[in-house]
């Protein structure tokens, strides 16, 4: 059984009971905390008129709270409130408009230090750059050693000395690696190393590119990214599939997080979990820039990513393209997305219900932003 496209054996056993919501209304993008009985964060708006659903995840504080984000498409009207197939029965939730503010994006701001977003990341940051130029100078120490030895001519002073910096490298070499051993037996998380090198990049998806190799990337790696899209109060939505339930962005992101491969659609519709080779899932650095953008304060709903209709060579079959569709009804702040997504490396382009790019974002032509690498 099925709640809007929501597999019911995500749900907790115990039936949920909603014993009501504050406040009653809000506007778009605004967070509402839900009370009752055995809550779960998946949580459902049926307009009260057309009866039009569409679902968003939240956060639960315990089992009888949790607060969720009212999604950005949600057209302003009143609404039912459910968690699984629960809801107050009475009370509904009147929905007004959100004001949207999308930063301006600024080529000359600085990166963040080490590509760290957080204090968190940024202490991790420093202990693996620290990590590798240790690594680098026991082996540059026992370089110039050698070179000394050599150029030593038979002098045996210079000879110990060469000796006594090599003994010194290798007994840093073997307090490097002893830590490594000990903090990978701790968590392997802690010595999570890269040594990124800027503009190497051989292509959308392979070595060199964020999230590569392969198709979408490490499944490890996306599922850490999805946790942390939805964290961000993304709601990605199971409105309208092509291709039908349970063929939609929600289950995407929900298989994901639940360790799975997605399911990956063709033009005809035939979805299987992971695609032909088994192995596609939504690349991670798409799913971390669609959380910047959320971050940013951007209020979007994603609408497609490796299912629906598309092109026969289309990137969401590959896990490397999303469509996303902004609650803003000001084709500025369409256009500054697109630059935001641009400026990480995205081919991003606002796209009319035909398929055709529109560079102006007119909303009375364009149906959502496109993005891909």
């Amino acid at each position: 059984m099925t709640f809007f496209g929501i597999s019911s054996s995500v749900y907790a056993q115990a039936t949920p009971t909603i014993s009501g919501f504050k406040p009653t209304t809000a506007s778009q993008g605004q967070t509402i905390t839900i009370s009752g009985q055995n809550l779960v964060p998946q949580v459902g708006f049926v307009h009260a008129g057309n009866q039009a659903r569409t679902s968003a995840i939240g956060s639960a504080v315990d089992s009888n709270t949790i607060t969720v984000t009212v999604p950005a498409t949600l057209a302003p009207g009143d609404y039912i409130i459910y968690v699984g197939s629960a809801n107050t029965g009475l009370d509904t939730l009147t929905v007004t408009p959100g004001n949207f503010i999308v930063p301006a994006y600024n080529p000359k701001a600085p990166a963040p230090l080490f590509g760290a977003n957080s204090f968190a990341e940024l202490i991790g940051a420093v202990f693996n750059y620290s990590f590798q130029l240790l690594g680098l100078i026991i082996f540059l120490t026992f370089l110039w050693a050698g070179f000394m030895w050599l150029g030593a001519g038979g002098n045996p002073g210079i000879i110990g000395k060469a000796k006594s910096r090599m003994t010194s490298a290798i007994l840093g070499a073997v307090l490097l690696l002893s830590s490594y051993l000990i903090l990978n037996t701790i968590n392997p998380d802690l010595i999570n190393i890269g040594f990124p090198l800027p503009g190497i990049n051989i292509g959308p998806g392979g070595p060199g590119a964020p999230g590569g190799p392969g198709p979408g990337g490490s499944a490890t790696a996306s599922q850490a990214a999805a946790q942390r899209a939805l964290s961000a109060g993304i709601n990605f939505t199971s409105a309208n599939p092509d291709c039908g339930n349970p063929y939609h962005a929600s289950q995407n992101i929900q298989d994901i997080i639940a360790g799975k491969m997605p399911a990956v659609c063709s033009p005809s519709c035939n979805c299987v979990a992971g695609g032909p080779s088994g192995n596609i899932t939504v690349d991670a650095f798409l799913l971390d820039s669609l959380t910047a953008l959320r971050q940013s304060g951007v209020l979007f709903s994603v609408t497609s990513l490796t299912t629906g209709k598309h092109g026969a060579n289309s990137l969401h079959y590959q896990g490397r393209a999303a469509d996303i569709v902004l609650g803003s009804q000001n084709s500025a702040d369409w256009t500054k997305a697109v630059s935001f997504l641009t400026s990480r490396g995205f081919g991003a382009f606002c796209e009319s219900k035909g398929g055709s790019p529109d560079p102006n974002c007119n909303l009375a032509v364009t149906d959502h932003i496109h993005l891909q690498r």
